[in-house]
């Protein structure tokens, strides 16, 4: 066999290889809201959002799963449509809009913005389960306008269990999961500290 034989062939294996692999399939994270808003609250036009915090395995644009043995894997063939912070914190704006009737922008915020509240959430635990479920947990603050005092600190734990064992499916439980949180935080703000630091604001 000449080496340009050898060199032609080789080519069209790689060419074959390259045809048969199949791109990622991705998934788009969509809010979870409910036929009518509920009214603002007094006090309440606008909150402000910062990015939320995932662990670091969750960071990552392959969907994270947990296995027996504590182990977790990342799928290369089935991926979140966009950063996962990014869907996650858009998500949960929406969702908090729902629960609040109020604006809410996600940080970083533009200069001059003054919201009656500001909200900051750290996940611990974001992972899709062994049945599908999405398994999260962590912390949320909720501070003053300025950002300069804490008001409340909150932990949070929320398994949304899947219709089925699909990404699909894992993606409707995210987002149940997050609805769940936002409606957590929106009871947090009828908390005392927090409605005192509103009446003085």
């Amino acid at each position: 066999m000449t080496p340009k034989i050898f060199a032609f062939l080789l080519a069209s294996l790689f060419l074959a290889s390259c045809a048969q692999t199949r791109p990622p399939e991705l998934y788009l994270l969509e809010a979870r809201t409910s036929a009518a808003a509920k009214p603002a609250r007094a006090n309440i036009d606008r909150i402000g959002l910062s990015e939320v915090k995932l662990p670091a395995y969750a960071r990552n644009e392959k969907i994270a799963s947990q296995t027996a043995g504590n182990k977790i894997v990342q799928d290369d063939d089935n991926r979140w449509a966009e950063p996962p912070e990014e869907a996650v914190s858009r998500t949960l704006s929406q969702s908090l809009e729902t629960q609040l009737g109020a604006a809410v922008v996600v940080g970083p915020f533009p200069r001059g913005l003054d919201p009656d509240l500001r909200v900051e959430v750290r996940f611990n635990k974001f992972l899709r389960s062994e049945t599908g479920a999405a398994e999260m947990g962590g912390q949320y603050g909720i501070l003053s306008g300025d950002g300069r005092e804490v008001l409340l600190l909150q932990t949070f734990s929320i398994t949304a269990p899947a219709s089925a064992q699909d990404y699909s499916s894992y993606l409707n439980a995210v987002s149940a999961g997050l609805s769940q949180l936002s409606q957590q935080i929106s009871r947090s703000t009828r908390s005392g500290k927090v409605t005192r630091s509103l009446r003085n604001g």
